[in-house]
């Protein structure tokens, strides 16, 4: 459904797919779903998923089937997780802020 997150299984070309795209989504990657539904690609129609971050499939969209991803379920927020949130949410933030990066980047 939308806002899921999905782990690509299968990157790259499928072997046996004539469809040609430049890019491709990357096995161990993870991508955020936009919508869920039935897709005609060249192999029949299958379940298909569109994404808000994957790569662009030779149509220019960035939908692909489905059986390359399973779906990434993160743990049950804990009593700690929720107040954190609660907390964050009720910070009140400028909104001329610049974004502030969490992390060193990779």
């Amino acid at each position: 459904q939308p806002g899921d997150i999905a782990l690509c299984v299968i990157g790259g070309k499928i072997d046996n797919s004539p469809f040609q795209s430049r890019e491709f989504p990357a096995a161990g990657k993870l991508y955020t779903v936009e919508y869920v539904g039935p897709e005609k690609f060249s192999t029949g129609i299958h379940q298909a998923l569109w994404f808000k971050d994957a790569p662009k499939n030779g149509n220019g969209q960035k939908v692909w089937a489905a059986i390359r991803f399973v779906k990434v379920t993160p743990p049950e927020a804990d009593e700690f997780d929720k107040e954190v949130i609660e907390l964050y949410n009720k910070k009140e933030k400028p909104a001329d802020a610049e974004p502030q990066r969490i992390a060193a980047p990779v």
